[in-house]
């Protein structure tokens, strides 16, 4: 996961941890953790804004992902 979404499209904060190794939860959407393959859970960065959303939309449209 961490080889697609690479901490550098998010920024400082990094894009995806495993939930029990985040050291700053405010910066990380721990209500919704997401499950990987393996049953491990991981949350994604909600820190976006005008610097780097641009380089995420460019990687989703790179995977294919379409939005409304």
């Amino acid at each position: 996961m961490t080889n697609t979404f690479k901490d550098e499209i998010q920024g400082s904060k990094g894009f995806v941890r495993k939930k029990g190794e985040v050291k700053d939860p405010k910066r990380f959407n721990m209500q919704e953790p997401l499950s990987i393959k393996n049953g491990t859970k991981v949350v994604v960065s909600n820190q976006w804004g005008t610097k780097n959303i641009a380089a995420f939309l460019d990687l989703a449209k790179k995977l294919g992902l379409t939005f409304l």
